[in-house]
C-alpha cells in the first residue's frame, strides 16, 4: 500500500472516477482509492488549518498577529463591558457570597414567619418546667441551629436555713414566714452573695439606707449602731444599702418592698393564683447583695474566667457584705416596724402614699430581732447556650443575650423575670431559621447567648466577657440585651445614643400588637414621646459597656406608667398568671417584641455600613461634661489651672459634637451612596475603592467605644475601664458619666480631677483624629 500525500492537488470528493474515465460503485475502487477516500475528511481538516496559519504568516509577521489577536480582544472585552448590566458593590458583596435575596424580601419571610404564628406562649410554659434547658436547646437544634455550650465555674451561695424572730423579754413573740403564701412556693427568700451569719440585736428603721438617711439620723442622734437596720427596696441598689450599713455600725440588715409606694398595685391578687386572698403585702422580693459598683460578676475571680473547677480564686471580701442580710415582706415589716411608733425620728413615704408616719426608732432594749441566715458556699457549674450564623463582612458581629436563670421558687421552678426574654428570643431565632433555610446569610454575623447566672452577679455575661475579651473588642458591632422582656405595656429603650436612628426606623416599619393602623413608633410616642433612657449600670450588659466598650442596647415592655400595675421581680408572683391578668393576656406584646427585634437586628446586619450615628452621641457626652464641668469649676474654684483645663477640654468636646462628628456623617453618607451607586463593569477599580473606604468607615465606626477604654481603669475600680461610663457609686442600678472626673471633684481632690481630665483629653484627641 503506497502512503497517501496529504499535499496532493487533486483530490476530490468520494466517490473517485477510475483513470479509464468509467465509475464505479461506492465501496468499489482500489486499495490506494479507498485509503485515499477513507482518509480525505481529516486531510481536509488539517489542510484548511494548515493552509489558513501559513496564509496569515506569509501576509503577516507575529507581532501584527499578536496585535490583532489583542484587538480582538478588546473589542469583544468592550462590548461586554458596553452591554453588561451594571451593579453596585453592595450587590456584589452577596452575588460573591451566593446570596441571592434583596433587602426587602429579607424582611417580609422573617416578618411573615412571626405573623402568621405565635409561640411566645408556648416557650413561657416549657422553660418555666424543670426541664426548661433542655428545651431551649432541643428547640434550637430542630430549628437548624449548632449550639455550643459555654461552661464556667462560679463560687456561688446556696441557702440552708433563714429565719428571723422577734424576740421580747427571752421570749418569741413573732416569727417572719419569709415566703408567700401562694401554692407552689416551698422555698425561703435569701439574698445572693450575702454574709452567712445568725445574730440577735435590737433593731432600727433606716428609711432606704441611703447616706443621706445615715446623715439624717446621726444628725438626729438616734444610736444606730450595733443594730440591725431595716430598709426599704428603692432609691438605691441593694448592695449598696448594705454597704452603707456596715459604714454606720450596722450588724444585719433586713430589706422589704413598700407595698404604699407602688402605683396602682391589684388587691386580692392571690386570688387568680390559689384559693387564698391578699393584697400582695406577703411578696418578697429576692435580689443580690454583692457590690455593684465595684465589680461585675463572680467576686472571686474579677476580671478573668472561671474555666475549670480549681481555678484560683480571690479573696471576695472587698466585692460583697461582711454582714449578713434577708429579704422579708411588707406583712412582717410592718410588724417590726409597729414596734417602733413614737421612738426616735420619722420618715414619710417618697411620693406621700402613705400619709403615716414611719418612726425610726431603735427598739426597746428588750425587743431585739434574731437574724438566723445560713448559707453554704461553693462552686458550681454555669452554662452559657450560644448560637452562632457566620456573616459575609468579618468583624461586625452582632450580639443578643437574654438571661434563663431565676430565684428558686419551689418545686424547681424559678421566678419568671427571665422567661419573657427567651419566649423573644426564641421567637427571633425561628424567624431567622425560616431565611437560613431559603438560602439567606447575614451580611454580618449574628449571635445570640442565653446566659446563666445573671440574678447572682451576671456570672454567664462576665466569663464570657472576659474570655474573649481581646476577639470582642475586635469584632464585636454592638449587643443587645433582653431583660425583664415584658413587664408591662409600656415601651422602654435604654440605648447608647448612637443606635438611635437604628431604633426609631425599626420602630416605624412595626406594627404594635398585630394593628396595622398604628406602628410601634406611635405608640412608643404616645407613651413617652419617642423618649431613649440611659443604660443601667448592672446588668448583663455590665461587661460590654463598662469593661469591653461596645455600645449596648436594651429594649422591652415595663410598667413605669400609673395606670400599670408595678411587676412583681423576684417574688412568688412573678409567674404567668400575673402576666395573663395584667400584662399581656395573648402575648401579642411578645410577638410585638420579637418582630421589633428581628426588624432591628437585620436592619443593622444587611446595612453595609454600619448602622451608627455618632453625631447624637458626642452631643450627649457635650451636654452630660457641661453638667461635670459646672459641679467642677464651682468645687475647684480657686485652682485656675484645673478651671483652665476644665474649659480647653469643654471646648475640645463641644467641636466633635458641633463638627467633626457631623462632617464625619456627610461622609460617611458619601461612602453608603457608593456602596449602593450601580456602576459598569469596567469601573472594578473605583469599586474597590469604595469597598476600602467601607471597611475603613465600619473601623473607625467600631473603634469609636474603645478609644474612651484604659487599661487600669477607674482608681479603686480596676474592671470599670470605660472613662465615659460607670456604675454609680450610690446607687449601682444607675450609671454615671465621666466617672473619674465625678468622683475626684466630690471627693475635692484636685491631683485627682486632673489626672481624669488629661487621661479625657487624650481621648478625645484620639476621636478627633479617628473621626478625619
Amino acid at each position: 500500500m503506497s502512503a497517501i500525500d496529504d499535499s496532493q492537488s487533486d483530490l476530490r470528493p468520494f466517490p473517485v472516477d477510475s483513470n479509464d474515465g468509467s465509475s464505479q460503485p461506492d465501496g468499489y475502487g482500489s486499495i490506494e482509492q479507498d485509503e485515499r477516500a477513507f482518509r480525505r475528511p481529516r486531510s481536509d481538516t488539517m489542510s484548511t488549518i494548515r493552509s489558513g496559519i501559513e496564509i496569515v504568516r506569509e501576509n503577516m509577521d507575529r507581532w501584527k498577529f499578536l496585535y490583532l489577536i489583542l484587538a480582538s480582544l478588546f473589542i469583544y472585552l468592550s462590548f461586554i463591558a458596553a452591554f453588561a448590566p451594571r451593579t453596585s458593590l453592595a450587590r456584589d458583596l452577596r452575588r460573591f457570597h451566593s446570596a441571592r435575596m434583596t433587602q426587602s424580601e429579607v424582611y417580609r419571610i422573617f416578618l411573615d414567619t412571626l405573623l402568621y404564628e405565635n409561640k411566645a406562649e408556648q416557650h413561657h410554659d416549657a422553660i418555666s418546667k424543670t426541664n426548661g434547658t433542655s428545651y431551649i436547646k432541643n428547640y434550637l437544634i430542630d430549628l437548624g441551629f449548632e449550639i455550643k455550650n459555654d461552661s464556667y465555674y462560679a463560687w456561688v451561695n446556696t441557702p440552708v436555713k433563714q429565719q428571723v424572730r422577734v424576740i421580747q423579754d427571752d421570749e418569741i413573740i413573732y416569727q417572719a414566714k419569709l415566703k408567700e403564701d401562694l401554692t407552689g412556693v416551698s422555698h425561703n427568700a435569701f439574698h445572693g452573695y450575702s454574709k452567712d451569719g445568725k445574730l440577735t440585736a435590737r433593731f432600727v428603721y433606716c428609711n432606704y439606707c441611703t447616706i443621706e438617711d445615715y446623715t439624717k439620723l446621726v444628725n438626729d442622734k438616734i444610736d444606730i449602731e450595733g443594730k440591725v437596720h431595716i430598709c426599704k427596696y428603692g432609691i438605691n441598689a441593694p448592695g449598696n444599702k448594705l454597704k452603707n450599713a456596715e459604714l454606720y455600725g450596722s450588724t444585719g440588715v433586713l430589706i422589704f418592698t413598700d407595698i404604699n409606694e407602688i402605683p396602682n398595685m391589684p388587691v386580692n391578687y392571690g386570688a387568680i393564683n390559689s384559693s387564698e386572698t391578699n393584697s400582695y403585702d406577703d411578696a418578697i422580693q429576692r435580689d443580690t447583695v454583692r457590690f455593684g459598683s465595684d465589680i461585675f460578676g463572680d467576686p472571686t475571680t474579677p476580671g478573668y474566667a472561671a474555666l475549670y473547677p480549681d481555678t484560683e480564686r480571690m479573696n471576695p471580701n472587698d466585692y460583697m457584705p461582711s454582714i449578713p442580710s434577708l429579704p422579708i415582706s411588707y406583712r412582717d415589716a410592718s410588724k417590726l416596724l409597729d414596734m417602733l411608733h413614737a421612738k426616735g425620728s420619722f420618715w414619710v413615704s417618697k411620693d406621700g402614699v402613705n400619709s403615716a408616719k414611719l418612726f425610726s426608732g431603735p427598739s426597746d432594749p428588750n425587743t431585739e430581732v434574731q437574724l438566723v441566715n445560713r448559707q453554704e458556699y461553693g462552686v458550681q457549674q454555669i452554662d452559657n447556650i450560644i448560637v452562632e450564623i457566620p456573616g459575609i463582612l468579618s468583624e461586625n458581629d452582632i450580639l443578643i443575650g437574654a438571661h434563663r436563670d431565676g430565684f428558686p421558687i419551689g418545686n424547681g421552678t424559678s421566678s419568671m423575670s427571665s422567661h419573657s426574654g427567651i419566649a423573644v428570643l426564641l421567637e427571633f431565632a425561628r424567624g431567622i431559621s425560616k431565611l437560613r433555610k431559603k438560602g439567606w446569610k447575614p451580611l454580618r454575623t449574628i449571635k445570640f447567648v442565653l446566659w446563666d447566672g445573671l440574678h447572682n452577679s451576671q456570672l454567664g455575661s462576665s466569663n464570657f466577657g472576659t474570655r474573649y475579651a481581646t476577639s470582642l473588642k475586635r469584632d464585636s458591632l454592638l449587643y443587645v440585651n433582653l431583660d425583664n422582656a415584658v413587664a408591662g405595656k409600656y415601651f422602654n429603650v435604654k440605648a447608647n445614643p448612637m443606635l438611635i436612628s437604628a431604633i426609631t426606623e425599626a420602630s416605624k416599619n412595626i406594627d404594635y400588637k398585630k394593628n396595622e393602623d398604628w406602628s410601634l413608633f406611635q405608640e412608643w410616642c404616645n407613651t413617652s414621646n419617642a423618649k431613649v433612657d440611659s443604660l443601667e449600670g448592672d446588668n448583663d450588659y455590665s461587661v460590654f459597656q463598662f469593661y469591653l466598650g461596645i455600645p449596648v442596647v436594651n429594649f422591652g415592655f415595663n410598667s413605669r406608667t400609673s395606670n400599670q400595675p408595678q411587676f412583681p421581680i423576684n417574688t412568688g408572683y412573678d409567674n404567668k398568671e400575673w402576666l395573663i391578668r395584667y400584662v399581656d393576656p395573648e402575648f401579642l406584646l411578645h410577638n410585638t417584641l420579637s418582630r421589633f427585634l428581628g426588624m432591628f437586628v437585620l436592619m443593622v446586619s444587611e446595612t453595609e455600613l454600619s448602622y451608627y450615628n455618632p453625631h447624637p452621641f458626642f452631643k450627649h457626652l457635650n451636654l452630660q461634661f457641661d453638667k461635670v464641668k459646672r459641679f467642677a469649676e464651682k468645687t475647684f474654684s480657686r485652682n485656675e489651672k484645673l478651671i483652665d483645663k476644665l474649659d480647653s477640654l469643654g471646648k475640645l468636646i463641644k467641636d466633635i459634637a458641633d463638627y467633626d462628628s457631623k462632617y464625619y456623617e456627610q461622609r460617611n453618607k458619601e461612602v453608603a451612596d457608593g456602596v449602593s451607586s450601580e456602576l459598569p463593569i469596567w469601573a472594578f477599580v473605583r469599586k474597590y475603592r469604595v469597598f476600602l473606604s467601607l471597611i475603613r468607615a465600619n473601623k473607625k465606626l467600631r473603634e469609636i467605644g474603645k478609644v474612651f477604654l484604659t487599661n487600669n481603669g477607674i482608681e479603686g475600680r480596676p474592671l470599670m475601664k470605660s472613662s465615659l461610663f460607670a456604675p454609680n457609686l450610690e446607687n449601682s442600678t444607675e450609671i454615671m458619666m465621666f466617672p473619674g472626673l465625678l468622683e475626684a471633684t466630690k471627693q475635692k481632690d484636685a491631683q485627682k480631677a486632673m489626672k481624669s481630665l488629661i487621661v479625657l483629653e487624650a481621648q478625645f484627641l484620639n476621636v478627633r483624629y479617628l473621626l478625619l
